[in-house]
This record gives C-alpha cells, structure tokens and sequence, in this order.
C-alpha cells in the first residue's frame, strides 16, 4: 500500500526525499513570526481561531468534574448535581437541533 495507491501513482521522490507530482513545483515557503503576526491582525483570521477555542475544550471531562465540584467543594446533594447536569444537557439538545 501507500505509495502504490493511486492517489500517489504521478508522485515521485525528489532528491530531498520530499514527494512531489510531476510537472508541479515544490512548495518552498516558510512560516515566520512577522507572517503569523499579519495573519493575526486579519479579523477574519482572529475570528475563526477564536471561534475553534470552545471546540477544543474537553467536554466530556466538564459534566464529570461538574458534579464532582459541587458534590465535594460546595457540599451540594448528589442528586441535585445530577439535576444541574440535566439542564447541561438538555441545553446541549437544543443547541445542537437549533444550530445544526
């Protein structure tokens, strides 16, 4: 498999053992901070790295540390954590059908 995939069938090995198509030039750009640093200044950039921050975020872990913190920390009932985490994820539910 691999390189005899078809996908793969034009690709060659150049000399420095990077693979590229026949006939196509080699990428040769690099990334640097002063590129980084313009890209950032780009609102559009900005928005779409902020809005990839919540998707990120451990959610599975939240409900589990949740209930363990108002159990323990805040000496909440077990029963009434089970509740708060109900409405978590009823709002889940509803986020999800409204959004898509």
């Amino acid at each position: 498999r691999g390189r005899m995939e078809e996908a793969f069938q034009e690709m060659q090995h150049n000399g420095d053992g990077k693979l590229q198509v026949e006939g196509e030039p080699i990428y040769e750009g690099k990334i640097t901070w002063s590129a980084v640093r313009n890209l950032l200044r780009t609102r559009t950039v900005l928005l779409i790295l902020l809005q990839g921050i919540p998707g990120s975020l451990p959610w599975g872990i939240f409900g589990g540390f949740l209930s363990d913190f108002l159990a323990e920390e805040k000496n909440i009932d077990l029963r009434l954590t089970g509740t708060v985490l109900l409405i978590f994820g009823i709002g889940n539910v509803i986020g999800n059908i409204v959004s898509g």
